[in-house]
C-alpha cells in the first residue's frame, strides 16, 4: 500500500482557464436574491406592524345652562362596547326558545322574565298525569 500512495502526485503543470466557474456566478446570484428577499420581509414586516392611524377630534364639555341649537350634534362616536362582566343564564330545563324579552344589552330588573320556553311537551305530561290520577281515584 506505501509504494501507491507514494506514487501519487499532484500534477502542477496544469493552468487555470481564465473564465470564472459557473459556481461563483450561482452564488452572487444567491447572495443577491437573498440580500433582495430580507429587505422585502423587512419591509413588508414595518408595513404591517404598523399602528392603525385614528382621527382624533377634541369636545369640549358644556355647562347645563349652556344650550346648543336643536340641529347640531354635540358629540358622535363610533365604535364598540366589550362587557366588563361575562353572564352566562341556564334553565333547569331543555327546552326551544319561544320568545326574548330583552336585548343585547339591556336593564334587567329582579323577577324579570328573560326569555320563554316553548312548553307544549309539558303541558301534555301534565295532562297526561291528570289523566292517570283520574284514572286511579275513580279505580
Amino acid at each position: 500500500m506505501e509504494p501507491e500512495l507514494k506514487s501519487l502526485r499532484i500534477d502542477r503543470g496544469k493552468k487555470r482557464s481564465s473564465q470564472p466557474s459557473s459556481g461563483i456566478g450561482r452564488w452572487v446570484f444567491g447572495g443577491i436574491a437573498v440580500v433582495l428577499l430580507s429587505a422585502g420581509a423587512f419591509y413588508a414586516d414595518g408595513m404591517l406592524n404598523r399602528p392603525t392611524e385614528v382621527e382624533v377630534v377634541r369636545v369640549h364639555a358644556s355647562a347645563p345652562g349652556d344650550t346648543a341649537s336643536a340641529g347640531d350634534v354635540i358629540l358622535n362616536a363610533t365604535g364598540y362596547i366589550v362587557a366588563a362582566h361575562k353572564i352566562e343564564l341556564a334553565s333547569k330545563v331543555v327546552g326551544k326558545v319561544a320568545w326574548i324579552g330583552v336585548d343585547k344589552g339591556s336593564h334587567v330588573t329582579k323577577d324579570q322574565e328573560l326569555v320563554r320556553l316553548e312548553d307544549d311537551e309539558y303541558r301534555a305530561q301534565v295532562q297526561q298525569a291528570k289523566g292517570g290520577l283520574a284514572n286511579l281515584e275513580a279505580s
